[in-house]
């Protein structure tokens, strides 16, 4: 991740660049929704730049736009990454997270199949652009209702990590996500059978009062910050730490200019 951060700074600066001398802008339309596209499909699943503007719409389309047009652009993003994915596989190696996915892995002792690839990166792509969308949303809103954190993080910049943390705990990237008991078991009262599916809900653990004080509170200055947002155990978000990056250069730069 390391690596991507001049990258991504710059493309930050570009967007803020683009909107901060009007005085107003759309935040998610014209930043928030940006950011995590352009470092994803310029770095990570690199698609030619031509294809970014229509593959950035149909994305948007299905993931916010109206319902009756969602499945349609969805099946557009699926053909043109399954495409990407066939014309990669005839080009040589670059060692990149292309290949190790056109490598795939074993199952039961025979390799996974053409739609287990296709359909792992539908997820790296919409598991890495709506989720960190809506947590740098999450912290501009934050540091616009807030002008003294917003002072506090200009004047204190340690208070950064802390922001960054406590954005992704109050602006839960993904608020539940389903699994299936492995075996019987009772939580607060409540009977679970083996097989039973259930939604764990990451948002309203983050907000625990048992484990955090004050939970609704976004503080910069807590001592330990105690979250669920990017899951557990070993299902535990891949993208976690590319998240944390775009969030703390999504601040950053947007403050440098528009303190």
């Amino acid at each position: 991740m390391g690596k991507l951060e001049t990258s991504a700074r710059r493309y930050a600066a570009e967007l803020v660049d683009r909107f901060a001398p009007r005085g107003q802008c759309e935040y998610v339309a014209e930043f928030a929704a940006q950011l995590p596209g352009l470092i994803l499909f310029h770095h990570v699943v690199p698609v030619p730049v031509d294809d970014l503007p229509t593959l950035f719409q149909d994305i948007d389309t299905y993931s916010f736009g109206p319902v009756d047009q969602r499945a349609g652009a969805f099946g557009r993003v699926h053909t043109y990454l399954e495409q990407f994915l066939e014309a990669r596989g005839k080009e040589p190696a670059r060692d990149d997270l292309v290949d190790v996915l056109l490598a795939g892995v074993e199952r039961d002792g025979e390799p996974c199949a053409w739609e287990d690839k296709v359909h792992t990166i539908l997820d790296i792509v919409f598991g890495g652009l709506v989720t960190t969308t809506h947590a740098i949303a999450g912290a501009m809103y934050e540091l616009a209702t807030k002008p003294d954190v917003r002072q506090e993080i200009l004047q204190h910049p340690a208070c950064l990590a802390t922001a960054v943390e406590e954005t992704v705990r109050l602006h839960a990237p993904v608020v539940a996500v389903g699994r299936t008991a492995c075996a019987d078991v009772e939580v607060c009262g409540v009977e679970v059978k083996t097989g039973d599916r259930v939604a764990l809900n990451f948002a309203a653990a983050s907000r625990d009062p048992e484990v955090c004080t004050n939970p609704q509170k976004f503080d910069v200055y807590r001592k330990e910050v105690v979250h669920t947002a990017f899951g557990a155990g070993p299902h535990r978000c891949i993208g976690e730490h590319l998240a944390r990056l775009e969030i703390r250069v999504a601040i950053e730069e947007f403050l440098k200019q528009i303190p």
